[in-house]
């Protein structure tokens, strides 16, 4: 996630820097998909960086796969149209 991350924030240093080496870079169509890939796993991220604290209440238990199933079934979707 980090990894994906730091690509996109860096997206148009590399791309010049691949430019200048004469290298081929990611076309247009690859940084979207890298981009939607990041926003569909944002959350499970987030979610996982909760979920293993000390201080993760009992209570959030159920309300964490609910709301990563809701997001699994808005952003699975979308991404499928794209391919």
């Amino acid at each position: 996630m980090f990894m994906i991350e730091r690509l996109l924030k860096m997206k148009y240093v590399i791309g010049e820097t691949l430019n200048d080496m004469k290298w081929d870079g990611l076309l247009a169509s690859e940084w979207a998909k890298l981009d939607d890939l990041y926003h569909l796993i944002q959350p499970f991220t987030e979610h996982t960086n909760i979920m293993q604290t000390d201080n993760f209440a009992l209570s959030n238990v159920i309300p964490v796969p609910i709301d990563l199933s809701n997001h699994s079934q808005i952003m699975v979707p979308l991404l499928l149209s794209l391919c």
